[in-house]
């Protein structure tokens, strides 16, 4: 974290100090963007990135009639024109995971809420879910004893009882999670050849199916494009853009643009940095392809002084009506 970083922290918890003394019903509104990932029941979540389709539902419900949700390009234009109303709220989608078009993009056409869903386009084209889904079927799902990978031996055991249980931001437990833990921060940074390579090397010891939760099709992307419902572009890998050299992070940003029009026919009109990772090219290479926004997830609302370049976003969890609407109040 450098020193930039600490100001802003140090910033935000002055604020949120400052909130936490006033009574709850003084706390002012705070315009915010929503970030979600899965909409689906799942056991296994390191990250967070489900929330169940009846409480997804509820959510949306208490947004429709508490908040003012905008399009997301909207949403920019009034922030950067000042005319942001304080109620306001966006929602946006990572990753084009396919639960969202089967569970989500229901629910918010039936409330007729605006919404973006941010695709890595070659993921869509060319594959069938993403390499740390699959890293986890492939090494949870491991029925030897011993896995060799990159020159290196671990040494397994047999399986555990609660593998395939993760909650939310809690630490790996058994053998196998920390293996997985462990690979993941290695390889999340690293170019989408190189993990290819890594799960190919997986795929050829382990005995599990090599799966995990799909993303959409193309047919998906070209069935819900709507005026409810955008296509944003999040590249075209989701590799880590501060990662890669410069040539290649253009070309992960431009040419993103062309492959989602021709998926959902139509020009994306923003844009979301893969994992939140950006840096100062990444968001030049952004403003000069003509994007109304690009979004990170920095969990905090949009201040009046936030740049259309790096939105913050916060994460929605698994969580009740009442502590979606605790959670937006504290902001």
């Amino acid at each position: 974290m450098n020193v930039l970083q600490i100001a802003e922290r140090v910033r935000q918890l002055g604020r949120k100090a400052i909130r936490r003394a006033m009574p709850r019903t003084d706390w002012p509104l705070r315009p915010v963007i929503l970030m979600y990932h899965r909409i689906d029941e799942e056991p296994f979540d390191p990250w967070g990135l489900s929330v169940s389709p009846v409480l997804f539902e509820r959510q949306m419900e208490w947004l429709a009639t508490e908040r003012t949700v905008l399009p997301l390009a909207e949403f920019a234009e009034r922030h950067e024109a000042g005319t942001l109303p304080p109620k306001a709220a966006a929602v946006t989608f990572d990753d084009g995971y396919a639960s969202v078009a089967t569970a989500a993009v229901p629910v918010l056409e039936r409330l007729r809420l605006p919404a973006t869903i941010f695709i890595p386009a070659d993921v869509i084209e060319n594959r069938q879910a993403f390499w740390w889904d699959e890293l986890a079927s492939l090494i949870i799902g491991f029925s030897g004893t011993r896995l060799s990978l990159g020159g290196e031996t671990f040494e397994l055991g047999s399986s555990e009882a609660g593998e395939w249980t993760w909650r939310p931001n809690a630490p790996p437990k058994t053998r196998r999670q920390q293996l997985f833990w462990r690979i993941w921060a290695a390889n999340r940074t690293r170019q989408i050849e190189d993990t290819d390579r890594l799960i190919e090397e997986l795929r050829t010891q382990s005995s599990a199916e090599s799966q995990g939760a799909p993303v959409m099709t193309p047919e998906q992307v070209r069935s819900i494009n709507s005026p409810t419902v955008k296509i944003g572009s999040h590249a075209l890998t989701h590799s880590s853009l501060p990662s890669l050299p410069s040539d290649r992070k253009r070309r992960e940003i431009r040419l993103s643009i062309g492959r989602c029009e021709a998926l959902a026919g139509e020009t994306p009109a923003t844009f979301a940095y893969p994992f939140g990772d950006y840096d100062d090219e990444a968001r030049s290479i952004v403003a000069e392809c003509g994007f109304a926004c690009a979004c990170t997830t920095e969990g905090r609302a949009v201040g009046p002084r936030a740049s259309l370049s790096r939105l913050p976003r916060v994460g929605v969890g698994n969580w009740t009506p009442e502590i979606f609407a605790r959670v937006l109040r504290e902001l």
